[in-house]
This record gives structure tokens, C-alpha cells and sequence, in this order.
């Protein structure tokens, strides 16, 4: 009961301010759009996990990196960023999870985006299986392996040659299992000059 309250009260699972958002952005070398105050093409949701948890925390900003390397327009909703409500909704409270989803998809739809970038597997299966069920979405949404995958095939990205080494990949199972995504991140191990990726034997 207190993991819902605390999600219907800051509108995510941690109980953060929603000032806590912001945090990974304090030392980028450049400004990323706020949304709620001007318009882009590309809308990058963090999700509540990437923006909140230190310890995942850098990983969004080498993204948010990437995309302005690529010279996308893009930009993200900051403090007033909500949850995607997935959790919510394995645990059966489909309450919330649909009340965050018709928010959600009201201030999408507001942003006159093209193309929705999520790096969380979990709010990337929540936008593609389940968002569509509680209200029309009139944008793109990918997760970011996917839209990583674009920008280097349409040589928005140039990737540098690694020393040699031999990698593998595990799937997230809200991305590979759920949301039927595994070709993307592979494809972009492939892409690196000096990679040899390996397939695990019970991948």
C-alpha cells in the first residue's frame, strides 16, 4: 500500500521530489529542451529508474550525450515527468497504472513530438503493449536500442574501431521476452568494428 501511495503522490515508485529528476543533467556540457516550455521533435523518457537510481543513473546522460552528438532535436518533460505505471500494473493495480497512462498519453499527445525515445525496457513495453488499449498515441515510440540502430544506419553516428575483444549480450525480458525486441541491441554490437559478439548457450 505504501509503494502506491507513494507513486499516486510523486508520481514515481521511489518517493523522489520531482526535482530529483534533474540530477543527472547537472553536469552535461549542454542544455537539453524542456518540453512543457518548447518543442522538438524527439521526446527522451527517462523513466523513473534511469532519472531516480544513482547507480543507473549515468547511463541516461551517455544517451542524452549521443542524441545531441547526433544533432537530434530532442528534449524531455524534466521535474514533470510521470511514471509509466508498468509496475504498478504487474501487481494488479490497474487503477493507477490506467489513471498514470491517460495522463501520460494527454501530455504526449500535447508535445507535437514525432518519436518517443525511452532507454527503460519496462516503459518502452508499457507504451507499446498496453498504453495503446487505454488511449491513441499519434507519435513513434522506440526503445533506445532502436532508435540508436537508425541513427547508425543513417550515418548520424560514426562508430570508432575498439581493440579486439569478444562480447556477448543478455536480454532484458521486458525487452526480448515481452516486447519481442532482440535484434536491435545485437545489431549494434555487430556495427562495431573489433567486436566479435558471442551468443551465450541458453540466451
Amino acid at each position: 500500500k505504501a509503494y502506491l501511495a507513494i507513486t499516486l503522490k510523486y508520481h514515481n515508485p521511489f518517493g523522489a521530489l520531482p526535482e530529483e529528476r534533474l540530477k543527472w543533467t547537472e553536469d552535461l556540457e549542454f542544455e537539453i529542451k524542456d518540453l512543457t516550455k518548447e518543442k522538438a521533435d524527439v521526446l527522451l523518457f527517462t523513466g523513473s529508474m534511469y532519472a531516480l537510481e544513482p547507480r543507473v543513473r549515468e547511463r541516461i546522460k551517455v544517451f542524452a550525450k549521443i542524441l545531441n552528438a547526433a544533432g537530434i532535436d530532442f528534449g524531455f518533460l524534466g521535474a514533470k515527468e510521470k511514471c509509466c505505471g508498468m509496475l504498478q500494473l504487474q501487481i494488479g493495480e490497474r487503477g493507477i497504472f490506467e489513471e498514470l497512462a491517460e495522463e501520460n498519453i494527454k501530455t504526449f499527445n500535447g508535445l507535437g513530438i514525432k518519436t518517443l525515445v525511452t532507454p527503460d525496457p519496462h516503459s518502452y513495453h508499457s507504451f507499446k503493449s498496453y498504453y495503446p488499449r487505454v488511449g491513441e498515441m499519434n507519435f513513434e515510440v522506440l526503445h533506445f536500442t532502436q532508435y540508436l540502430k537508425r541513427l547508425i544506419d543513417e550515418g548520424k553516428i560514426k562508430l570508432k574501431e575498439l581493440p579486439r575483444q569478444i562480447v556477448t549480450y543478455s536480454d532484458p525480458c521486458s525487452l526480448g521476452r515481452w516486447a519481442g525486441e532482440y535484434e536491435a541491441p545485437r545489431e549494434i554490437l555487430k556495427a562495431i568494428k573489433g567486436i566479435e559478439l558471442r551468443e551465450m548457450e541458453r540466451n
